[in-house]
């Protein structure tokens, strides 16, 4: 195989006479040796709302250099070190060699529940069994079944733990009956 006709180009070539790399910067550009810088993302929203910045030099980035935005925000405000949890007052720390699980490391919550919402005013830091139980939200009761029927105490009934519709139950039973019936004849 030749090399790439580019000067300084090693590359075996490809197409045109120019490797791999010269050829698509010509496809995309209309010139070989046009070279663009990537745009680096600084700040990307990720699954559940949150947002991450990058900080390489941040003392809380991941290896990757990236933090959570709500954490630079809250660090820049109260600081290093333990603080109380905004909830219990129970004392918290930035330093998670304690470890997440025994509830002494600092979680950063979000008075609004959005995510996204990183106003200092809106942040405050948690202990992580405060931070869980204000996440859980209370269900609504089922008032009617998917099928519409009330539950009233005289068409529900329970079994294994569970509400079951009488209207609903009888029908399917009907149908059973009936399917039964005509497998029969």
């Amino acid at each position: 195989m030749t090399a790439c006709s580019i000067d300084g180009c090693e590359k075996a070539s490809r197409a045109r006479g120019w490797c791999q790399m010269h050829y698509r910067r010509w496809s995309l550009h209309g010139d070989p040796n046009v070279a663009t810088k990537r745009k680096l993302i600084n700040r990307r929203i990720r699954n559940g709302g949150y947002i991450q910045v990058r900080q390489p030099e941040h003392p809380l980035a991941n290896p990757d250099g990236w933090v959570w935005e709500h954490r630079v925000v809250l660090l820049a405000s109260i600081g290093p070190g333990t603080h109380p949890c905004h909830w219990c007052g129970k004392d918290v720390s930035w330093d998670y060699s304690v470890g997440p699980d025994n509830g002494r490391a600092l979680v950063v919550d979000h008075l609004d529940e959005q995510r996204a919402n990183n106003v200092l005013s809106n942040l405050v830091p948690s202990c992580v069994v405060c931070n869980l139980h204000r996440s859980r939200k209370p269900q609504p009761v089922m008032t009617h079944c998917r099928r519409g029927h009330a539950f009233t105490p005289d068409n529900v009934y329970m079994q294994r733990g569970a509400r079951v519709c009488r209207c609903c139950m009888n029908a399917r039973k009907r149908r059973e009956y009936w399917a039964q019936k005509e497998k029969a004849a």
